[in-house]
């Protein structure tokens, strides 16, 4: 069983779960808690919430330091604070950065010190010395931080931007008191708590009351100079309220000065979230921000805020449960590894004894093969294939290399006496694929007497041979002795003897299985 304990300054509130849901709520007066701590088993877990005015909160900007140097500068601090009477205390490096008048670079830190009246400090020296299993000690404020962060900006659909803006958060806790809390570049600025007045009995007293104590902060933050005077503010309000009375928020607090006329709507956001039914009660009970804050910490571990002996304590056997459970998913990661390993080469051997059977009979059928074949049993049309072959592959490698019809090439440019061929280059077209060859060809055309047409009619005559051809196409001249384009054209000097014209061409050439007809 677990039970969150919402220690405030008038009284305790008990939150007792199983899993997540609350199944239990009591309220008691501080000389009443130390009886009900008494009963609880040692068996359940415990956390503590604090929302009392004895927690302070202090903002300063340091000298940028290196790690080690922090330590040393925390461990003063601390001791400082002990001095003056903390319990507890934390230190909050933000990471925001300015440069102060001379020059220097500082980091804003937070120091978060606990000084515990006696009501508290009983029911902390009691969890410690009865050896109950406490979990955690958080601060309110800073639980409200977190919750804005994850679950508000959620629901209200707040950007990034927005979180960083100006926000005064207002949180009915108790039926007794609300908390204010300042947020300025996601960072907890400023915090306090507000006692409910007893003539407080109306929604709109409520809104009024709420009104005039949003103006007291923000007067503090603008004479504190957090904020220029006059800056606007975001403002969210967390309460049982009237919706009809949801849409009068801005004028109320616009009437009331806390909000300018000068401010833009559209730019700034004034949301109001309803307490009713967010968190299911056991009874009839009212739900309050305390047992929000209560039940946040079921959705998961959250890390103690503060720490003392007996929470370390605690967290050290959480630790090493966690390790045990870490070191016995990766023991049984490597179990569940070795048998899937186990299993693959079980099946890989199978699979390679199988071929091992069935090169074992191909050998053996070969062997027989060949033994007939020593002993004379050869089939004799076995013997008539074998020479058939031999003469097609003899036929093959002698007069068509490579399935090219060589000599119906030759009759075909052997019918030209005009042409002379003085270069003939083979390349295959592809590079795995020697089925095509482009072939170049150069040589001369002749006589040339002065006049071209004899030449031009020797030429057109080849190109039809070839196209003609049926194993021949994409016939393409490199070189004219005379052409339109100028590229290709031969130029002849003047009073030159030239009794024949040069000339290029090219054409692909396919082997017999591949004929440019064949479909």
């Amino acid at each position: 069983m677990r039970y969150v304990l919402y220690a405030m300054d008038h009284h305790l509130e008990a939150f007792q779960f199983r899993g997540k849901r609350i199944v239990g709520h009591k309220s008691f007066n501080w000389p009443d808690v130390s009886e009900f701590v008494s009963s609880l088993a040692l068996n359940a877990q415990i956390s503590v919430i604090l929302d009392v005015v004895d927690e302070d909160l202090q903002v300063e900007f340091m000298p940028r330091l290196l790690p080690w140097e922090k330590w040393a500068l925390q461990t003063r601090l601390a001791t400082k604070s002990r001095q003056k009477g903390a319990s507890v205390q934390r230190f909050i490096w933000t990471g925001q950065r300015q440069t102060n008048e001379d020059n220097r670079a500082e980091e804003m830190l937070l120091t978060v010190a606990l000084y515990s009246s006696n009501a508290v400090s009983n029911l902390m020296s009691q969890l410690s010395e009865s050896n109950y299993i406490w979990t955690s000690l958080h601060s309110s404020a800073f639980l409200l931080k977190r919750l804005l962060r994850s679950y508000m900006k959620g629901q209200l659909k707040l950007t990034a931007n927005q979180t960083k803006a100006p926000i005064l958060l207002v949180v009915r806790m108790s039926e007794r008191h609300y908390r204010q809390c300042f947020f300025l570049n996601g960072h907890l600025r400023l915090t306090r708590i507000v006692e409910i007045k007893k003539d407080q009995e109306t929604d709109l007293s409520k809104v009024e009351f709420l009104a005039q104590e949003s103006k007291l902060a923000t007067r503090f933050i603008y004479s504190q100079k957090i904020l220029p005077q006059g800056a606007p503010f975001n403002y969210i309000i967390v309460d049982h309220v009237d919706e009809s009375l949801v849409e009068n928020f801005w004028s109320i607090f616009e009437k009331a000065g806390v909000i300018s006329p000068r401010w833009d709507k559209a730019l700034h956001f004034f949301d109001v979230v309803n307490l009713v039914n967010r968190v299911s009660m056991p009874t009839d009970d009212l739900c309050y921000g305390n047992a929000v804050l209560a039940q946040s910490l079921q959705a998961g571990w959250v890390p103690s805020f503060f720490s003392n002996p007996a929470i370390k304590k605690v967290n050290r056997f959480r630790y090493a449960g966690f390790a045990l459970k870490i070191l016995a998913g990766l023991v049984v990661i490597a179990i569940g590894f070795g048998v899937v390993k186990s299993s693959l080469e079980d099946r890989f051997l199978d699979r390679q004894q199988d071929l091992f059977q069935q090169v074992e009979q191909s050998l053996q059928i070969q062997k027989k093969h060949l033994i007939a074949e020593l002993e004379g049993q050869v089939k004799s049309q076995d013997m008539q294939a074998a020479v058939q072959f031999s003469d097609q592959l003899n036929k093959m490698t002698t007069a068509q290399p490579y399935g090219l019809d060589l000599v119906a090439l030759a009759e075909l440019l052997s019918r030209h006496p005009k042409i002379k061929i003085e270069q003939i280059r083979w390349q295959p077209l592809n590079q795995f694929d020697d089925n095509q060859l482009k072939v170049t060809v150069r040589g001369q055309v002749h006589p040339f007497d002065g006049q071209y047409k004899p030449i031009t009619q020797a030429l057109n005559a080849l190109e039809s041979d070839l196209t003609d051809h049926p194993s021949i196409d994409q016939i393409v001249f490199l070189q004219k002795p005379f052409s339109e384009d100028q590229s290709q054209g031969q130029s002849l000097q003047v009073g030159r003897d030239t009794r024949a014209l040069p000339f290029s061409l090219e054409w692909v050439m396919h082997a017999r299985q591949t004929l440019k007809d064949t479909p």
